[in-house]
């Protein structure tokens, strides 16, 4: 029957050379590499395109910490185009006596070591959450540190000198200035007066 599509065509067209995956295009990438990206779509190539679960692949991005979302995008011919969205930290984080990149949700990033010596950001002090939390990090006092950051934001000749910010109680913030030893008790709100002030 003429127009009927057999088995042997159907298999046909989908191992048609432009409906293979040849080309893999990353963007939106900062701090992880391309191929740091690629190796984790790693299998994607030589796929149909047209046959490829999308949010299977995405979820496989998810698998850094590095990424917070991602997606990707068909453009045919044989190219698929993956966006990916990285976390920001705010700031360094001291559990324990290890350091870590943490973002404003609280997100473990990545532990901080000599790879990450080009970022300057404060050490956090007091985000541990209570062991019988279930989380390693308490929630309450990583938005609190987020509303420090972002309050001194407006005025980076400030929050660059920030070394370090202690929130273990959520009404007295504690910062300690590059080169200078005083405890600086900021309360709960108005950050940059209360910096000025010293």
């Amino acid at each position: 029957e003429q127009g009927k599509l057999t088995p042997e065509l159907t298999a046909a067209i989908a191992a048609a050379p432009t409906l293979q995956v040849s080309h893999l295009v990353v963007r939106g990438h900062q701090r992880l590499s391309a191929g740091e990206v690629l190796s984790l779509v790693d299998g994607l190539r030589g796929q149909n395109i047209l046959a490829i679960q999308i949010n299977e692949w995405q979820q496989k991005l998810l698998a850094s910490p590095w990424v917070e979302r991602a997606t990707i995008r068909r453009v045919l011919p044989a190219t698929l185009e993956i966006t990916v969205h990285e976390r920001v930290p705010m700031g360094i984080g001291r559990l324990g006596t290890s350091l870590y990149l943490v973002d404003a949700k609280g997100v473990i990033v990545d532990e901080y070591g000599p790879a990450y010596a080009d970022i300057d950001l404060p050490i956090i002090d007091g985000l541990a959450a209570a062991p019988s939390a279930g989380a390693l990090i308490d929630q309450a006092r990583t938005d609190f540190a987020g509303r420090v950051i972002a309050a001194l934001a407006p005025r980076p000749e400030l929050l660059e000198r920030v070394s370090q910010i202690d929130v273990s109680d959520l009404h007295d913030v504690v910062v300690i200035l590059d080169d200078d030893t005083a405890l600086l008790r900021l309360g709960d709100a108005d950050f940059i007066a209360r910096l000025e002030q010293y």
